[in-house]
């Protein structure tokens, strides 16, 4: 036999809480039925993106003259240091009035100065230095 008790409601801050849609907690309960009645569970290969733990710039520091244009070549590997082709991949220059990259990492010398140009996966990144070399200013590519 099962006896119920009534507790008054203990007094707690009001609480915040986010709302998740009926298709959401469908979705989590199927997934957590079907990881609960299986011992293993087969994943196909290539399902599950690789973790890179690592990216490097092939290139070391460049000297440029205004106006000249270089592509850098960066590497991303995992753990087992595998190649990750098509790992997401942004590039970025710490000064893109001295040197601007684009997002295939071809470098544009636009003014005298230093600055560095960063390649980034995720949380890691890599950089190498640019120095700019020259007189004239270079518009930046469109």
């Amino acid at each position: 036999m099962i006896s119920w008790m009534e507790r008054p409601a203990p007094e707690h801050p009001p609480r915040r809480t986010a709302r998740r849609s009926p298709g959401a907690t469908l979705a989590a309960a199927t997934l957590a039925l079907a990881l609960a009645t299986c011992d293993e569970i087969d994943v196909p290969a290539g399902l599950v993106a690789p973790t890179a733990a690592s990216v490097v710039i092939a290139e070391s520091g460049l000297q440029m003259q205004v106006g000249e244009t270089r592509t850098l070549t960066v590497e991303i590997r995992d753990a087992d240091g595998e190649p990750i082709p098509g790992a997401p991949l942004s590039w970025r220059s710490g000064d893109a009035r001295v040197a601007n990259v684009d997002a295939r990492g071809r470098v544009t010398a636009l003014r005298a100065g230093g600055t560095h140009v960063y390649a980034e996966s995720g949380l890691l990144r890599d950089s190498v230095s640019v120095s700019v070399f020259g007189r004239a200013d270079v518009e930046p590519p469109s």
